[in-house]
């Protein structure tokens, strides 16, 4: 029971009381042996009737009070599955960029910018390198990667209960927000760029020994940037998406209650992100 209960039902029985005893007194004072007698019944009898009514009021309160926190609960099962869906499209879209455009970009970038440090003393070869990115050779290095556009929640304004049982949430919401606006940016520079070589390309009929190295140095660098961010990514969606499951199933009531099942291209992304950061820092 709550205080505000019981402060309510202390007020109704002062106020049931008090009259009752001071008419007790009166009769006391001024009666026989025998109104004393009847005056206590009566007294008696009003406290039992005050004591009924208050534990009525009590159990009134306490079946609203029930029944609203079980409203409450359905509502907030229902915002933190919303929320849960929100995270497993964001894991779903960013797993179809990383494994359809960013690591096969990262994986042919880096192919040909060994060749070309392999072929750096022998002019022949380079230009054999040169005249390589003419299609169909290296598919990833000539395709655009499409920006990422993730579903935000602002927890702390939209559903701050959240915030309240797991305060990371609000840092992990905050890092998504910017590191995904960090990968696009990083996207777009890799498009530009792109674009701009093969424009080049089919401009000269190839490219020159000379472009290849900065062509090549600038596309390994935006692709390790990406490989490192996503992986920053799916760890903090994943990490948010195991808080909110966890928040769910401290609720009693029987609701239905999200489970994110992991596409199974999953793990084998995540294993390669993760061998790229080792490499990207041996």
């Amino acid at each position: 029971m709550t205080d505000t209960t019981q402060n309510r039902l202390v007020a109704l029985a002062i106020i049931v009381a008090t009259p009752l005893l001071l008419g007790f007194f009166v009769v006391l004072i001024n009666s026989t042996s025998g109104e004393v007698a009847g005056a206590l019944g009566s007294v008696l009898g009003g406290v039992i009737g005050a004591v009924g009514a208050a534990l009525a009021v009590a159990l009134t309160l306490l079946g609203e009070r029930t029944e609203e926190r079980r409203k409450e609960q359905i509502k907030e099962v229902s915002q933190i599955n919303v929320a849960i869906s929100g995270v497993s499209y964001n894991i779903e879209i960013l797993l179809h960029v990383v494994s359809d455009f960013i690591i096969p970009h990262h994986g042919e970038s880096h192919i040909v910018f060994r060749a070309l440090q392999e072929a750096q003393d022998d002019p022949q070869k380079l230009q054999q390198l040169a005249s390589s990115f003419s299609a169909p050779n290296y598919p990833a290095l000539r395709k655009t990667c499409p920006e990422l556009q993730f579903i935000e929640w602002d927890f702390f304004r939209e559903v701050p209960f959240i915030i309240e049982k797991d305060p990371e949430l609000l840092k992990n919401v905050g890092w998504v927000r910017g590191q995904s606006r960090e990968i696009n940016t990083t996207i777009k520079n890799h498009n530009a760029h792109l674009m701009d070589a093969m424009q080049m390309t089919m401009r000269q009929g190839g490219l020159t020994t000379s472009q290849l190295p900065s062509i090549l140095h600038f596309q390994t660098s935006v692709a390790d940037a990406e490989c490192l961010t996503a992986l920053q990514l799916f760890e903090k969606l994943l990490d948010t998406q195991k808080r909110l499951e966890a928040i769910n199933d401290t609720y009693t009531l029987n609701l239905r209650r999200l489970k994110m099942t992991a596409p199974e291209s999953l793990g084998s992304v995540l294993r390669q992100l993760r061998e790229i950061e080792r490499m990207h820092l041996t």
